[in-house]
């Protein structure tokens, strides 16, 4: 009987962890980004967005520039979400070597892609 309640108690907290594990994937391997390279950027405009106003950097050197693509590399989203919020964005415009622009939107906590928002796992 012990060796019951002890397999039952197992069974049940793996199917717990598996149940609360979330579907997270990197950022980057979304189609919408299949084309950014870090050998084939050019340079990276970083537009911030906050209550006091509008910034512009613009990123030129090529350590600046991989620094951004492996922070932007790293990031794993989850869920589709329906919060917004307009004081936190940043905006990074990746201009790649055949004058190709690609953008990525990170609002708060979240990544806009295709005009829908996805949750960044912490």
């Amino acid at each position: 009987m012990k060796k019951f309640i002890y397999i039952l108690i197992t069974l049940l907290s793996l199917f717990f962890i598996i149940g609360c594990k979330k579907d997270e994937i990197y950022l980057i391997s979304k189609d919408e980004y299949k084309d950014l390279i870090k050998e084939n950027i050019k340079s990276v405009s970083k537009i911030s967005l906050t209550e006091s106003g509008r910034e512009e950097i613009n990123y030129n050197e090529k350590e600046e520039i991989y620094q951004i693509y492996n922070n932007i590399s790293n990031i794993k989203i989850t869920t589709e979400t329906k919060m917004a919020c307009d004081d936190n964005t940043n905006i990074y415009i990746f201009n790649m070597n055949n004058n190709k622009k690609i953008t990525i939107e990170i609002e708060c906590d979240w990544v806009l892609i295709n005009n829908k928002r996805y949750l960044i796992s912490k």
